[in-house]
């Protein structure tokens, strides 16, 4: 069984083609997830080149909903789609973003209690902490940091420390998804559908004339 893996979420674009044990075969990263339209077709075709398989050698695509940018989080769940449906037998899941970085993270000792912060670009953060006690929510670094102190949480790790960093009382690690960590977030007897998941609202405004 093969599992190709791909997150354009927030900062890049990021594709993988695992097999069974989750060892990854091929591995493939674009820096800019704004071309995540025009370029996720062909780094597909590159990962399967480089694992030496075709797509009907893959048996499930995972990948990221959200929260994030809403033109890599429809960009994603769309190609997963267009790809099922090309191949019926290939079995879709999907993952959020915080669960995308905390995998990401799992190379190295992380306590539970971690809280993952994702920059949403316009001053704050979306936010959940790995035990999932929190609902997935927006906040200011002030308030994560406030957070995280009155629930003894002891990491935060997020895509952008910029914001975070300054209040240093909690200790805070950047990580960035990489797509070859996402076999490990997924539940294989919890198939989850599709479902975006969108913390605020697009932030573009359409003038009617």
């Amino acid at each position: 069984m093969f599992m190709l893996s791909l997150d354009c979420c927030l900062d890049r674009i990021s594709i993988a083609v695992s097999d069974e044990s989750r060892y990854v075969l091929a591995l493939q990263e674009h820096e800019n997830h704004f071309d995540a339209a025009s370029v996720l077709a062909s780094m597909i075709a590159n990962v399967l080149k480089s694992a030496d398989i075709t797509m009907k050698d893959v048996a499930v695509c995972i990948t990221t909903v959200g929260p994030g940018s809403f033109t890599g989080i429809r960009a994603g769940i769309s190609t997963a789609y267009g790809i099922a449906a090309a191949c019926p037998n290939i079995r879709l899941y999907g993952i959020t973003s915080f669960e995308a970085v905390y995998a990401s993270y799992q190379h190295t000792s992380v306590p539970d209690n971690a809280i993952i912060a994702l920059d949403t670009r316009r001053n704050d953060y979306y936010f959940q902490d790995a035990k999932k006690s929190l609902s997935p929510q927006v906040g200011t670094a002030e308030q994560i940091v406030d957070i995280a102190k009155a629930k003894n949480i002891e990491l935060i790790i997020t895509n952008k420390t910029d914001g975070l960093f300054d209040l240093a009382s909690v200790s805070v690690v950047e990580q960035k998804i990489t797509a070859e960590a996402l076999p490990s977030a997924v539940d294989m007897m919890d198939e989850r559908p599709l479902s975006p998941l969108y913390l605020k609202e697009a932030a573009v405004k359409v003038k009617c004339l």
